[in-house]
């Protein structure tokens, strides 16, 4: 399977699904479903690269899951003490998920991390603010903050 441009712009794709929806999935053995914490949602994210595709199953509490997905100059041990830094500085470890990066070519380096929003306005950031604060990490191209969709 070979990725096309388009698809060379995500990380990963998410979903979130209903309980209901992972507990009566046939494909999903048994062990692992009895294994899941009981929640009322679940955050499916999947990485496709050339030959493979990973799919991870979060147990989450709501549906107030951003990704935010930042396009890169290219992947250095600065840029990514960069957005270390910036994560700490907004105080956001509490609120990650998952964090993953990859550079399919020079022009085609992202970062990107799945974050609960839920109770964001309890360390009073915005998500204009995080926008703002990663955007002004140097060598970063773009920032985009997406919706994850319930299924």
């Amino acid at each position: 399977m070979a990725l096309n441009d388009e698809k060379r712009k995500k990380v990963s794709i998410g979903l979130i699904v209903k309980n209901a929806d992972i507990v009566s999935n046939k494909i999903i053995p048994k062990e692992i479903i009895q294994s899941l914490e009981e929640r009322p949602f679940f955050l499916l994210i999947y990485i496709i690269r050339e030959d493979i595709v990973k799919i991870n199953i979060f147990p989450i509490e709501n549906r107030t899951i951003k990704k935010i997905l930042i396009n890169l100059k290219d992947f250095s041990p600065e840029l990514v003490n960069g957005i270390s830094n910036a994560l700490k500085d907004l105080n956001l470890s509490d609120f990650i998920l998952h964090t993953t990066g990859i550079c399919y070519a020079e022009e085609f380096c992202f970062y990107e991390t799945y974050i609960n929003i839920a109770n964001l306005n309890e360390i009073n950031i915005s998500l204009e603010k995080i926008k703002e604060k990663f955007s002004n990490i140097p060598k970063i191209n773009n920032v985009k903050i997406e919706e994850i969709p319930l299924l």
